[in-house]
């Protein structure tokens, strides 16, 4: 989770017919250290300013009768990269090209901090944060595929991966953030499963269908 940044906890109880219920505001929320975060009542957590990342835990009591069952949870406050340290692009002409493939694995996580100020240009349009591609196939697409990007046509923030063998595309998406706003983006393949998260929030999950590696 980013610096001030809200996210709501939940609070459940379980009991021993199998029931549950929801108490999130009848408990006693808490986060160590507070100069971090905070904790409201309602299970409303709010990071604060951090320099660099840090970590901070969130525990839950509750009681009924004489039983008090408590929780925890740790979670990641991520600083966002400050002044002087990232990298800015024209929107034009400006990239990064690493002259080779940097994923040669079938499972693999990228994760970027970025910052999109308008729309690109092109015939179709798209603020890529990291692209890895063939595109020598006859069929007009790219033999294989890895994208992570702020912007894609049709106003939504997107992960892409198609391996290499003719595998299909697979997309997950989500609304764009507005633009001159700092946010992270993150996708990760692993052996079951594609997932795309923003601000260290899951958005997007499907099944990894891809059978083979991202190189052509």
């Amino acid at each position: 989770m980013a610096e001030n940044l809200s996210a709501s906890y939940k609070a459940i109880a379980y009991y021993d017919n199998n029931s549950t219920r929801d108490v999130t505001n009848s408990a006693l929320w808490v986060v160590e250290p507070n100069t971090y975060a905070s904790i409201n009542e309602n299970g409303v957590l709010t990071t604060k300013d951090v320099v660099k990342h840090r970590s901070a835990t969130i525990l839950a009591s509750y009681t009924e009768g004489d039983v008090t069952v408590e929780a925890e949870k740790t979670i990641d406050i991520l600083a966002i990269c400050p002044i002087g340290t990232a990298l800015r692009f024209d929107g034009v002409d400006d990239y990064v090209d690493f002259s080779r493939n940097i994923i040669t694995t079938k499972e693999f996580t990228i994760s970027a901090w970025a910052n999109h100020y308008g729309l690109p240009g092109g015939s179709s349009p798209v603020n890529a944060i990291f692209q890895q591609r063939d595109d020598a196939s006859q069929a007009g697409y790219a033999q294989s595929l890895i994208l992570l990007a702020t912007e894609y046509p049709g106003d939504y923030a997107t992960a892409i991966i198609r391996s290499s063998g003719g595998s299909s595309t697979q997309r997950l998406t989500y609304p764009k953030k507005n633009y001159d706003e700092w946010h992270q983006y993150s996708m990760t393949v692993d052996s079951t499963d594609f997932t795309f998260y923003i601000d260290g929030v899951e958005v997007d999950r499907t099944s990894n269908n891809q059978a083979r590696d991202y190189v052509t």
